[in-house]
């Protein structure tokens, strides 16, 4: 029985986005029979004359052209390369070749799932071994070798948000590159209450106190040697481990707390007077003499 309202559902499809969903009977390959009728034999088996041909007059020496059809499939293609400023030029864009992804994934993070009231800002990797013109090399982190991922997310891990860094040919490259980053990634948090952490490469006093007046709290570890952190909590006579000092200036607090070393932190979002607990991660080390290895446990 045919379906009497193919025709909707067609047209249905053209007037659709660019991502159109396709049922299995609707989705077939261009290499398909356009009938129903069953066959028997392969499409790609071989004529029985060509194979059973073994007498002199299937071999010539009259030799021509060899008949090849193009090849017609396509690599993957997301841009109009055509559509690109040339070099130098204001609106020339590095990432043109892979800008419709970017911006199609960014605005389905933020489109699909709403920022929560804590976020967190950060660096990501993603592991690269070629030469690329942004590739980063960074040491001191799991991540070697890679592409470098600014990144707004949740404390689930969800992203809401994130930006490509192209190294010294991003426009946001040179001093204060954390603070711009952060200021970057929270454009779309003013004046929801939102509070955002970060750890000391983004945090600055003038950076908090920027965030504040747009109504979005931040905190974060900090270098003692920033500007505008109280000179009196640089070096802290603090005897024993979870003794704090703390100054403040407004809604901005600042704080040393002594762990296995004296730890920075700048915050508006933090009360003084509170009184809660302070957790620590502990790793406990396990050796099994019958196995000969260790288990690392974090808790």
């Amino acid at each position: 029985m045919e379906n009497s309202s193919s025709d909707d559902d067609s047209d249905t499809l053209s007037e659709g986005s660019d991502l159109q969903l396709f049922s299995e009977h609707e989705f077939s390959s261009d290499t398909d029979s356009d009938d129903d009728t069953q066959q028997t034999e392969s499409s790609m088996e071989p004529d029985s004359q060509q194979t059973e041909a073994t007498d002199d007059d299937f071999w010539s020496y009259d030799l021509h052209p060899v008949d090849i059809a193009p090849f017609t499939e396509q690599y993957l293609h997301i841009n109009d390369n055509q559509a690109q400023a040339p070099a130098g030029s204001p609106n020339y864009d590095r990432l043109h070749k892979i800008r419709p992804l970017i911006d199609m994934t960014r605005g389905n993070f933020q489109k699909f799932y709403k920022p929560g009231k804590c976020q967190s800002i950060d660096e990501g990797m993603i592991r690269y071994k070629g030469h690329h013109y942004a590739q980063q090399y960074t040491p001191g982190k799991p991540i070697k070798r890679g592409l470098k991922i600014w990144m707004r997310c949740e404390q689930s891990g969800y992203t809401n948000d994130y930006r490509v860094y192209l190294g010294k040919h991003d426009s946001m490259c040179g001093p204060s590159l954390g603070e711009r980053v952060v200021k970057h990634l929270c454009k779309p948090l003013k004046w929801k209450g939102h509070h955002v952490f970060f750890d000391r490469y983004f945090t600055s006093i003038p950076l908090l106190q920027t965030l504040e007046s747009y109504g979005v709290y931040g905190c974060g570890t900090i270098m003692a040697n920033r500007k505008g952190f109280p000179s009196q909590l640089k070096n802290p006579h603090l005897p024993e481990r979870g003794d704090a000092e703390q100054m403040q200036h407004n809604n901005l607090v600042a704080t040393v707390w002594n762990d296995a070393k004296p730890v920075h932190i700048a915050s508006t979002t933090s009360d003084p007077l509170g009184d809660g607990p302070a957790q620590r991660r502990k790793t406990i080390v396990h050796y099994h003499t019958s196995l000969s290895h260790f288990d690392l446990l974090t808790i």
